[in-house]
């Protein structure tokens, strides 16, 4: 089951960070952040329908679906935050995550948001 997804790369002039937000909530900030494929250009403060499920470990990607009807990927960040950032209400940071060791359920009621851990802490 998959229910659509959204990205935004919110970024103002004078802000310090570009905030990463998944469906509307504040994921991680970042000082930049790119497409792997050099000749699409990632727009600030415009909201993107991912193509499926981010792979959530650092380095994992996700795919967005680009106005020409191709999609493009963008490399997951870790999740930073800074004293002079936004900070988000929650945040459950786990270390050393891999593809193999986490994975998303119940992502019909909870939006992708609810994981089993495989790994040990």
């Amino acid at each position: 089951w998959w229910k659509e997804q959204w990205f935004e790369a919110k970024f103002n002039d004078g802000d310090k960070y570009i905030t990463i937000k998944l469906n509307g909530h504040v994921r991680t900030v970042v000082e930049s952040i790119a497409f792997k494929n050099p000749e699409y250009i990632l727009e600030f403060n415009k909201k993107y329908k991912m193509r499926r499920r981010p792979r959530e470990y650092v380095d994992g990607d996700f795919d967005l679906y680009m106005d020409d009807g191709s999609y493009q990927s963008l490399v997951n960040p870790p999740v930073t935050f800074y004293t002079d950032s936004i900070q988000p209400p929650q945040v459950l940071n786990l270390p050393a995550l891999t593809e193999a060791g986490i994975d998303s359920i119940d992502e019909y009621r909870s939006n992708g948001g609810e994981f089993i851990l495989h790994d040990e802490l």
